[in-house]
């Protein structure tokens, strides 16, 4: 079956794409041409299946009902489709008959809410015989025949005023609505009612491409102005919707990336790291966002090591020591970042003697911790070192045994 429905999308996809000769079946066109076929029809079944998912979400039974039938129209091996149209089917047969028996139940105390709930029968379930049938019959009755003449002259009356605007599509189709509602074959309203979506479409065209148009132009907020206007006249439009999205994502981006700068601005680099990964977590591959990075790491690891240096300064050798860590442990990019450390390494490495001498007055005052940090560190610049190598087993055995005794 699927192979069978195939070749009626091959055509139209087949004459973008290059055509064939003969009869054009995925079997004979070339193995890329295959791919795009295969790969337009997926798409168009996912589409079918995202827009089914969402009408359903918001109570839109036959839209969704629509996408579900086409999406296992175009892949009948779809099991979510066919799921989806089943469980939908069952849904239009239950509401209808609940619309008939409600519209039963007040047609002589309520004869307008029985004409609309007959409709609704009708509409959900078009072959509901005895919902046509008491729909037919209300028709008929003279209060009603006249509640509809009434709404026919109303309607008539403003389409005579209507120009087609954009701001006059949604007001027009809700007069179409509000008669379709009593009768969904309505021929005045449903003459209106294709004129009126001509003007949508019209415009929905019109303002998508003028949307694409001012993306590529790089302006973000008529761009945005554009695809929010194709929403006012038609609010479930995938492109719109796609587009908006994409739009907001740009100006999240640049959002991020100006705080990024502004933060290293103000030498705040923990903040700059933060709003440039939230850059990169939108694109992770904007050179903009990466460069704020690298500067903002090697703006944290200098942030570090100046702090390491006043401890340095003090002869504070433990701070020190802590501070350095901190630089070694945060993420370092590019050659700037490790020429910083490596100069503070060198530094000091020339003031080994003197953190070897507070390294063992530290053992000696029992202060162990600090004096392991400190021996630590002389055997990462020296690993050779005979009193570190001596000293710092005994430190840890030391503090093993205090932690095993508490």
């Amino acid at each position: 079956m699927r192979k069978l429905l195939i070749p009626m999308l091959v055509a139209p996809i087949v004459a973008a794409l290059g055509g064939c000769a003969g009869l054009c079946t995925p079997e004979n066109l070339p193995d890329p041409t295959q791919r795009d076929v295969y790969r337009q029809v997926g798409e168009r079944v996912a589409s079918h299946l995202r827009q089914a998912e969402r009408l359903e979400r918001r109570g839109e039974l036959l839209g969704a009902l629509s996408h579900y039938e086409k999406a296992h129209f175009f892949d009948p091996g779809r099991q979510e489709a066919r799921a989806g149209a089943d469980r939908l089917r069952a849904q239009a047969e239950r509401r209808a008959e609940y619309h008939f028996q409600r519209g039963m139940g007040s047609t002589q105390r309520d004869k307008a809410g029985a004409l609309k709930s007959f409709n609704q029968a009708l509409h959900l379930r078009p072959d509901h015989e005895r919902a046509r049938q008491a729909h037919t019959a209300l028709l008929r009755d003279p209060e009603m025949a006249s509640l509809i003449a009434g709404l026919e002259q109303a309607l008539r009356s403003a389409f005579r005023s209507y120009g087609g605007r954009p701001e006059e599509i949604t007001p027009m189709q809700a007069g179409v609505d509000g008669l379709l509602a009593y009768d969904a074959r309505n021929s005045t309203a449903l003459e209106i009612e294709r004129a009126v979506e001509r003007d949508r479409r019209r415009y929905v065209d019109r303002f998508l491409q003028t949307g694409h148009s001012l993306i590529d132009a790089g302006r973000v907020e008529p761009a945005t102005e554009a695809f929010r206007q194709v929403q006012a006249i038609d609010p479930d439009n995938d492109e719109a919707r796609e587009s908006l999205r994409k739009l907001q994502q740009q100006k999240d981006l640049l959002y991020f990336i100006n705080l990024a700068r502004y933060r290293l601005q103000k030498d705040d680099s923990a903040k700059a790291l933060e709003y440039a990964a939230e850059a990169l977590a939108i694109d992770g591959e904007n050179p903009e966002a990466l460069a704020l990075l690298v500067q903002a790491r090697t703006a944290e690891v200098e942030r570090w090591i100046a702090q390491a240096r006043e401890s340095l300064g003090r002869g504070e050798y433990v701070s020190a020591v802590d501070y350095l860590q901190k630089a070694l442990d945060s993420e370092r990019v590019g050659p700037e970042t490790e020429r910083v450390l490596a100069d503070f390494d060198a530094t000091l490495e020339r003031e080994l003697p003197r953190i070897l001498e507070a390294a063992q007055r530290f053992y000696e005052a029992k202060r162990f911790e600090e004096s392991l940090k400190l021996f630590e560190y002389i055997l990462r610049i020296d690993p050779e070192n005979s009193v570190g190598r001596t000293y710092a087993p005994k430190i840890n055995y030391r503090l093993k045994t205090i932690e095993s005794l508490e």
